[in-house]
């Protein structure tokens, strides 16, 4: 340590060791930090079972559409329109454009296939 003549507090310099002090604060923020990882790698593997979840279920969705399609004789890319409180299925005469006299219906088309 190198004192100034002043009064102040010395000058550390490189040859002056951390404290003790410091350096356990040192290794408890080392160690949350390491906390905070393992948490977030928890975080992303169950991110990742719910991405297989949800890519199962639109896969059974998928495929319970295709039935409903191609038990009608339909190709399984048709575009319809799906009544949700009647059941009823309606062709679109264009992508986005119900079919005439199709009441106000939002469009459900199959889910398309992740490669």
């Amino acid at each position: 340590m190198t004192e100034k003549a002043n009064g102040e507090q010395p000058r550390l310099t490189l040859e002056d060791p951390v404290t003790k002090e410091q350096m356990t604060q040192l290794a408890q923020l080392r160690d949350a930090k390491g906390m905070v990882a393992a948490q977030m790698l928890d975080l992303e593997q169950r991110k990742i079972q719910l991405l297989a979840a949800a890519k199962r279920i639109d896969e059974q969705n998928q495929r319970l559409f295709d039935g409903i399609l191609v038990d009608r004789g339909l190709p399984p890319n048709t575009p319809v329109e799906l009544d949700g409180p009647t059941g009823k299925l309606s062709l679109m005469q264009d992508p986005g454009h119900p079919a005439e006299g199709s009441s106000e219906v939002e469009p459900v088309q199959k889910p398309v296939a992740e490669a």
